[in-house]
């Protein structure tokens, strides 16, 4: 069984070049400043937005700049919209984030950002807007829509489809923030990442809530060098983050924007499903319960001086370990093939363990056993990724 490295190798070798495609091109940055207003039907105020390319052009407009027009900040998202639709890749940071109510509480979580302030400023004004929402409620650049019958704003489409990549949910991944920069930014905000990072900050240390003290000549700044940080996070250390993106793209098969803006949980989806895929396990019309389970017991140190010394073992990737050592995966727990084989059960003292805290009906008599005649799918994906980890961490 090849290693993922021999994989990762194997696909860039293949593929020419282990960079993604859409860097090899001219991109842009992005940023806006805008404010709230008490306005119920116009939420937002948009002040001010900067572009900076792959190619160190700056571009950037303020709302007075376009005061000839007889409604300035319509003319001014235009401007965006009209820009943003010159790239087929572009960045921001909290770029896509919205603020979303929960069905149940009532209660609001996170804010509106860039995407959903342009839309609603176009909403506003009654002007099509480039920008869509999925399912979830989350923006992206669509493009100006094919059904609009007016060619001139379909002639402002420069790409079939467009990719917008929000680096706040790259550098908010564990994967980023822990195995990679060790946990050196100690907040997901931009001036936090850029210092630790780039060991560099926002203009003259303001703050977004700055913005109408300033004059138009420093806020022109300010925004130009948010744009300006955002690219060199994508930029960093020769793309190190979007490497390391597009190899996992190309290992699990999931498109490289969506690597970007996804987790752990979406990517063993994918990986897993393709693996009963190949099996001989089918899940035609399976229906998983949910339950709820409780973490690693840890134990509680004993509070004291001690005279000798106290020793700490950290056993690297612990669950995995277990789970690969003990073949424990859903196809191997319980199976057909060793059902009567006393050596595949659970040991007793183990299987106290599971029932203890237990009601008594929920207690399991007879014991688990898992599978000695194959590997788990579980423990082979593993074995994979613990190494393609230490590789990418070293």
């Amino acid at each position: 069984m090849n290693t993922l490295q021999n994989k990762v190798s194997s696909l860039q070798q293949s593929s020419g070049n282990k960079r993604n495609e859409l860097l090899t091109n001219n991109y842009a940055a992005i940023d806006t400043e805008y404010v709230q207003t008490n306005n119920s039907k116009k939420p937002f105020e948009l002040i001010t937005v900067a572009f900076v390319n792959s190619q160190g052009i700056i571009k950037a407009k303020h709302i007075t700049d376009f005061n000839k027009y007889q409604k300035p900040e319509q003319a001014l998202v235009e401007w965006t919209m009209k820009e943003l639709l010159k790239y087929k890749l572009t960045f921001g940071w909290y770029s896509k984030g919205v603020r979303l109510q929960d069905k149940e509480t009532g209660t609001f979580s996170g804010k509106d950002s860039d995407f959903k302030v342009i839309d609603s400023v176009c909403k506003y004004y009654d002007i099509p807007s480039i920008i869509g929402f999925d399912k979830r409620g989350v923006p992206y650049v669509r493009g100006y829509h094919y059904s609009l019958e007016d060619d001139y704003y379909l002639q402002q489409n420069k790409f079939d489809w467009y990719y917008h990549i929000d680096l706040y949910d790259v550098y908010r991944k564990p994967l980023v923030k822990s195995i990679i920069y060790h946990n050196r930014y100690k907040d997901l905000s931009l001036e936090s990442v850029s210092q630790s990072i780039l060991k560099e900050g926002k203009f003259e240390n303001l703050k977004g809530s700055d913005i109408l003290n300033v004059s138009k000549e420093k806020l022109m700044q300010y925004v130009i060098q948010d744009a300006n940080l955002v690219m060199k996070l994508a930029n960093y250390n020769n793309y190190e983050i979007f490497d390391l993106m597009n190899a996992i793209s190309l290992i699990i098969g999931i498109p490289f924007e969506r690597v970007c803006h996804t987790g752990l949980s979406t990517w063993w989806t994918k990986i897993i499903y393709e693996e009963l895929q190949k099996s001989t396990i089918i899940h035609n019309h399976l229906s998983i319960e949910k339950f709820e389970y409780s973490g690693g017991y840890v134990i509680e140190p004993i509070k004291g001086y001690y005279e000798q010394p106290v020793y700490v073992l950290d056993v690297k990737s612990l669950y995995p370990t277990m789970m690969i050592n003990n073949n424990i995966s859903f196809d191997t727990v319980n199976c057909d093939c060793c059902k009567d084989n006393n050596e595949a059960k659970v040991s007793s003292e183990i299987m106290d363990i599971i029932n203890d805290g237990l009601a008594e009906e929920e207690k399991r008599e007879q014991p688990y056993w898992i599978c000695k005649k194959k590997t788990g799918i579980i423990p082979k994906l593993l074995i994979k990724f613990k190494e393609e980890r230490f590789r990418q961490k070293n």
